[in-house]
């Protein structure tokens, strides 16, 4: 559907810095609410982004997928 399209598309814009700045736990974020929702292609970006996750990112990335499953409707 088009809410979780753009979930998708949002996490792939994190990740590549196009058109905000790159931000690979907002990334993260996106992409697994994406999943989450039925976008099964977000499994390749995530495992990209997971390989390169620090400790720290790991759970600042948490953190923001709590916030947006507080606000964010999943269909």
């Amino acid at each position: 559907d088009g809410l979780s399209a753009a979930q998708y598309n949002l996490g792939l814009l994190y990740q590549s810095g196009r058109g905000v700045p790159r931000d690979l736990p907002r990334a993260w974020a996106w992409l697994s609410r994406a999943k989450k929702t039925g976008i099964a292609v977000a499994a390749k970006p995530l495992a990209r982004i997971e390989g390169d996750f620090s400790a720290e990112e790991k759970k600042r990335a948490r953190q923001i997928l709590k916030e947006i499953s507080a606000v964010a409707p999943t269909r």
